[in-house]
């Protein structure tokens, strides 16, 4: 088990990202639609990031019922041919930590039962293209314990944020668990 440390990640260039995604022809994207509330609670509850979909849905009214309109075209669901939402993430705002020209990488999820068939990196890579077309910086704040996740974000080509003596602890036992070349 991998000891918790949260941690930060910039990447400093968006137009680097490859503009050809990789379509899968069982799988589409749908933007946020009123209702879509409920499918995001699901899918973040079904991770260890709240004990409920309650405390879920609650977390999201709290943190987006006032950006309710911008959620349209910043929130993306990955549908599977039943047309059920499998994975979502955001193409959110900048939180204040850095400066306008970036945005965030947010609230990456995909269900549990369809992990492992590369889901992941098609539902970031489409969000940090729709990301693009606002920002040309992006930062995402996840946690030691996302390691799989945070491979994948080290392969498109974000970059650890070491400020304190516990983010390089971090990113040391990141380092260790991952192997990856670019740390």
């Amino acid at each position: 088990m991998v000891e918790f440390f949260p941690v930060s990640m910039v990447h400093p260039d968006l137009s680097e990202i490859d503009r050809n995604w990789k379509k899968l022809s069982d799988y589409t994207f749908r933007n946020f639609s009123p209702g879509d509330e409920y499918s995001w609670s699901l899918l973040q509850s079904s991770t260890d990031s709240f004990q409920t979909n309650a405390e879920a849905l609650a977390h999201f009214d709290e943190e987006f019922g006032i950006a309710n309109l911008n959620l349209a075209e910043r929130c993306f669901f990955l549908i599977n041919q039943q047309n059920d939402p499998v994975g979502s993430a955001m193409a959110w705002f900048d939180d204040g930590r850095y400066d306008p020209d970036y945005g965030r990488l947010h609230w990456v999820v995909i269900d549990p039962g369809y992990r492992g068939k590369g889901l992941g990196k098609v539902l970031i890579h489409y969000t940090l293209i729709q990301l693009s077309h606002f920002y040309s910086k992006a930062f995402l704040t996840t946690q030691t314990t996302s390691y799989p996740a945070i491979n994948i974000y080290l392969d498109f080509g974000f970059i650890p944020q070491i400020k304190t003596h516990d983010d390089q602890k971090a990113w040391k036992l990141l380092q260790e668990v991952l192997n990856h070349p670019s740390l």
